[in-house]
């Protein structure tokens, strides 16, 4: 306790530090005044977040306000990213995601699929595995996902027999994380990280990359890091008597509890099915995927499917807020000039290592790993990268989709506990210290990321084809 108030104090020190002394430089050739307080409230605020100083979105609060109190950039500039289309489209999908917890309709889906697979843990890690990627296409808030389906994956785990600290109990709970957390790149709707970095796309980039063209493009990836995560939970956990069989009528009787499909239930999975499609052909009906996921939650809403006291109950708010705030980064630092300042400076250290591609890729990746080491939140990464990336464009041969969906893969990480909530969420659902070793769990997050830099690799010369890679 005494060693982490000390941490808090020294970085918020720094941070404070770092704030007055850069905005009161005099701002070299090329950037002004305002962009020196600019990257004063930036490196504050990163302080704030390395050091745990605050909440994240306590952080995030910090310098939404700080730009605009300092003056390093208007009003009209900062809050483009809370009153945008990517927090529209989190609003109305967490509220999609809220009506299909609380109906049950997912986990009707999830049982139906799952009841295909073998009951042994080869076959049930496998079965949770898959099915939750599947379910990664439906529900883009993987916190929902977490919430909903990691308690279920205990139960399976319980059902089979796995009990504290033992290798089955580590792969059920493997095998449920990464099927709903580390393939989720695979699809737009698969996670709310991926609308966020399409905000920071070109408009060109963003009117080409249809949903479809989004699976189209990630699918030999997703091929590939499914089998490598299937392997690589097979080998890490399968345990060393292969005995434990989960009664084939286990998941029967859970179907069975749940009774016929209820009328809210109906609603919710035609609301959801109806979502799907036309964030499928939303190139066809010109309809933007956020307008559609508001009109989703507008009907669940009118109908009483969702009632207005669940959705304020399930709705993330801290989520929306971070969001909204990070998403001003690119703008601001547009506008201050400083995007252009630093792609000068390092412009001819990427161009020169972009003319290997696989070089390129693989340092890429590794660099994001490292950043999340010390940058926890995967949001604030994506979107310092990108707008370091995006004045660079003309010069690189990679597509900037592209670019933005290698960040997504590494941007997952749960390596150590305080990189990410939602495995800390699901280590406490499985018993938390009492029952498992986080260190076991942080093994598959070290095979993943081998996984990741092989499947990116791999993926080049498909990429080439397809025009991403020039």
């Amino acid at each position: 306790m005494i060693i982490k108030r000390t941490k808090r104090i020294i970085f918020f020190s720094l941070g404070v530090f770092l704030l007055f002394f850069i905005s009161g430089m005099t701002p070299p050739e090329g950037l002004t005044q305002a962009s020196m307080k600019t990257m004063g409230v930036i490196l504050c605020t990163i302080m704030f977040w390395v050091g745990s100083v605050f909440p994240f979105i306590v952080g995030c609060l910090f310098m939404y306000c700080a730009l605009i109190l300092s003056g390093a950039a208007p009003y009209s500039v900062v809050s483009t990213g809370i009153a945008g289309s990517v927090v529209c489209f989190m609003f109305g999908a967490m509220g999609i995601c809220a009506a299909l917890n609380k109906t049950g309709a997912m986990k009707r889906i999830a049982f139906s699929i799952m009841r295909l697979f073998p009951p042994t843990f080869t076959g049930m890690s496998m079965g949770i595995f898959l099915t939750f990627t599947m379910i990664n296409f439906l529900i883009p808030s993987t916190a929902a996902k977490v919430t909903i389906y990691l308690p279920l994956a205990k139960t399976i785990s319980d059902a089979m027999g796995f009990g504290p600290n033992t290798r089955g109990r580590y792969g059920i709970w493997m095998a449920a994380f990464a099927g709903m957390y580390v393939t989720s790149p695979g699809f737009y709707t698969g996670n709310l990280i991926c609308p966020f970095m399409m905000s920071f796309q070109p408009a060109d980039v963003v009117a080409a990359v249809t949903n479809l063209k989004w699976a189209l493009y990630a699918f030999p990836w997703m091929v590939l890091v499914t089998l490598g995560m299937i392997i690589g939970i097979r080998f890490l956990y399968k345990p060393e008597v292969n005995t434990t069989e989960l009664s084939r009528d286990f998941i029967r009787t859970q179907l069975e509890q749940m009774g016929g499909i209820k009328k809210r239930e109906a609603i919710s999975l035609g609301v959801l099915f109806a979502c799907v499609i036309l964030w499928a052909i939303e190139d066809r009906t010109g309809f933007d995927s956020h307008v559609i996921a508001v009109a989703g939650l507008t009907f669940l809403l009118m109908t009483g499917t969702l009632s207005v006291a669940d959705f304020r109950e399930s709705e993330s708010w801290t989520t929306l807020l971070s969001s909204g705030t990070i998403l001003t980064l690119g703008t601001v630092l547009s506008s201050v000039g400083i995007n252009d300042y630093v792609a000068k400076l390092i412009s001819p250290i990427i161009v020169s290592l972009s003319s290997n591609t696989f070089i390129f890729m693989a340092a890429l990746v590794i660099l994001i790993y490292l950043m999340h080491l010390v940058l926890a939140s995967s949001y604030a990464g994506v979107a310092l990268l990108l707008s370091i990336f995006l004045p660079l464009r003309a010069s690189l041969n990679i597509d900037m989709w592209l670019l933005g969906f290698v960040m997504l893969t590494a941007s997952g990480s749960w390596l150590m506990m305080y990189q990410n909530s939602l495995a800390v969420f699901g280590f406490a659902t499985f018993g938390g210290a009492k029952e498992m070793r986080y260190s076991q769990l942080s093994k598959g997050c070290l095979w993943y990321w081998g996984v990741n830099v092989v499947a990116v690799l791999l993926c080049i010369p498909y990429w080439r084809l397809l025009g991403l890679i020039r």
